[in-house]
């Protein structure tokens, strides 16, 4: 729930890094090490818990819920933690899990659960049954998704009377089928109810009108009727109409501040994608008191919400809103809190990545500490659920801008395992080319920080594998490149892996240089071309300034209103003159044929007064 979400975001606090715990590293050594807790069967899979072994609950957790949430399959795993006398849980993570059946299931409920998220599975109607064990002790229940398995619910099944959560979004249930369902839910407070309502009738919470804290009703059918009926909830704390798709829910004149003269005790508001304020106009400035907003909706509302919701509307620009926490796109701190309430809204995602990318090319954040380890934990969940789609490749992309030139996000990326990220997402999504073009923009960026570069060094049979990758023209080749030229720079010595050869994947290198079109055109954009000049005064190692120089004469020529002036302007003419007239006896020709070809339209953009408009 967003209330709950809302709880832990502080705009300004920085995610910090810090090495694993003793529990993880406990428990990342048990599931690569079945046998030390398990006995093992004749196919060398693990059967049960060794007698004698009793794994106590927070132990258990990390391990069911590790297991599931990195691997996503099996019931075998499950049904070790059946035995209660050799194991305790209560809190259990089956999201997305495709292939754990109704054995898996069945397992473990027998477990005094009081947590129960199996959102985004396809259980058969049948595993109802096995919930029924759950009925003194859940408390929480997460249903998202699983219309298969809530279509065939009945009343007697759904009697969870210690239930306090339920989330039942997108599932296809009619209006008797809710009533039946919520009416035994004698302790709920908290419900999402996510594109469930069709038909504007909310008459099924009836029975828990009096309690319910938190409701979500993102992208429901509502009417006029159904914003005054919730009028009633007088404890509700949070409440989410946020839409996207906006014609659910029409323009109503007066909704806000009639729900929040209504609701005394909420605190979260979240109109996200909707109208309901867009055609209020704002009072003349001579009407605006002090620090009062200037939306008409808020006139006479004189307290603070701790949320507001407003991704997507306009009025999420207006100054003043009347709340400590505002989603929306209208400035870094906005777009920040987007990013963390709406990690599982897709659509959400997509705005709010499209906002900071935005606001990353056009300027320098305030807090791009924060907005590396945003995407990071964006991308970790994409991964976690095998999901490469637009917000996995905007996250990429937006860590490739924010890392430009910029040391301190390149190390905060690295010490948030980004390696493993992008060795993982390499290896999950390796037909995706605008994925990997992303990542290997990125890993340019990281390869320009010296200090970084040792970090690099144990990859370089990834990078060198990448030199003959075409997926996306010469984008990954040229950056795998890249890398390694940045890396050779270094010297030898630093090159202290045994495979690959130094000697292998520089010839490697030089090949894949040759093999690439001179006159391609780029999806690329240089700000500053000092990390490419610089390895073009590596005469120890011409590879590396065969790179750097195909890679100013290519620019040079394809976008020579761009890169001629720049290049001049950066001293770089000196230093591909130098290479020209050099006598160093490991250069080779084809280097100073590039150095004067880059040079030679460097001297016909000048002639022809070639530059930008």
């Amino acid at each position: 729930m967003i209330e709950t979400v809302m709880a832990g975001i502080e705009p300004d606090e920085v995610d910090t890094y810090s090495p694993d715990s003793l529990l993880d590293i406990t428990c990342n050594h048990c599931l690569k090490n079945p046998q030390s807790f398990c006995n093992i069967n004749s196919l060398g899979l693990p059967s049960q818990i060794r007698p004698g072994v009793y794994i106590p609950l927070e132990i258990a957790e990390k391990l069911v819920n590790a297991y599931y949430k990195n691997y996503k399959s099996g019931n075998l795993f499950l049904s070790l933690f059946c035995d209660t006398n050799a194991s305790r849980l209560q809190r259990v993570c089956l999201q997305g899990c495709q292939s754990v059946s109704e054995e898996g299931l069945k397992a473990v409920c027998q477990q005094d659960l009081v947590e129960l998220d199996i959102s985004e599975t396809h259980f058969e109607p049948s595993c109802l049954s096995h919930l029924q064990h759950l009925k003194p002790t859940l408390q929480s229940l997460n249903l998202h998704g699983c219309d298969n398995l809530m279509n065939s619910a009945t009343a007697y099944q759904f009697q969870f009377t210690n239930l306090r959560v339920l989330d039942i979004g997108q599932t296809s249930l009619k209006q008797h089928q809710l009533h039946q369902l919520i009416k035994p839910l004698l302790n709920l407070t908290s419900i999402d109810l996510s594109e469930v309502v069709s038909d504007g009738d909310l008459t099924f919470l009836d029975s828990v009108l009096n309690q319910l804290r938190s409701l979500v009703l993102f992208d429901c059918k509502l009417t006029l009727q159904s914003f005054h009926y919730l009028c009633q909830f007088k404890a509700l704390r949070h409440l989410d109409i946020s839409q996207d798709s906006s014609y659910h829910v029409k323009t109503f004149p007066n909704v806000v501040p009639m729900l929040l003269q209504k609701l005394q005790t909420l605190v979260s508001l979240d109109v996200s994608g909707t109208d309901l304020l867009f055609p209020e106009k704002a009072m003349e400035v001579g009407d605006c008191k002090g620090t009062k907003c200037n939306i008409n909706a808020f006139k006479d509302f004189n307290r603070k919400l701790e949320f507001l919701g407003l991704l997507d509307t306009d009025v999420c620009e207006e100054p003043n809103l009347p709340a400590v926490k505002v989603s929306g796109g209208a400035n870094e701190n906005q777009i920040l809190i987007s990013l963390k309430v709406y990690m599982s809204r897709c659509p959400f995602i997509s705005k709010s990545l499209d906002n900071l990318f935005d606001i990353v090319r056009g300027t320098h954040l305030q807090r791009p500490s924060l907005a590396v380890t945003t995407m990071i934990t964006i991308i970790k969940e994409r991964l976690e659920q095998r999901i490469c789609d637009e917000v996995m490749e905007i996250a990429w992309s937006t860590l490739w801008n924010v890392t430009d030139e910029t040391s301190e996000n390149c190390k905060m990326f690295l010490d948030g395992d980004g390696m493993q990220l992008f060795l993982s997402c390499l290896s999950i999504f390796k037909e995706t080319p605008e994925l990997l073009r992303n990542m290997m923009g990125l890993m340019g960026n990281v390869a320009e920080v010296e200090v970084l570069r040792p970090q690099l060094v144990k990859y370089t049979n990834v990078f060198s594998d990448l030199l003959d990758n075409r997926s996306d023209g010469i984008e990954v080749s040229y950056n795998a490149a890249g890398v390694i030229s940045h890396i050779a720079f270094d010297g030898a010595a630093a090159w202290n892996v045994e495979y690959p050869s130094r000697q292998e994947v520089l010839s490697k290198m030089v090949k894949a240089i040759e093999s690439w079109d001179l006159q391609s055109n780029r999806n690329i954009n240089y700000r500053s071309f000092e990390p490419i000049l610089r390895l073009l005064t590596c005469y120890h190692t011409p590879p590396v300034q065969h790179w750097s120089v195909w890679a100013l004469a290519n620019l040079c020529t394809v976008l020579p209103e761009r890169y001629c002036a720049l290049l001049k302007k950066e001293g770089g003419c000196e230093i591909l003159h130098d290479i020209v007239v050099s006598q160093q006896p490991l250069l080779y020709p084809r280097i100073k044929e590039l150095a004067q070809i880059t040079l030679d339209k460097v001297s016909y953009a000048d002639e022809h007064e070639v530059f930008m408009e």
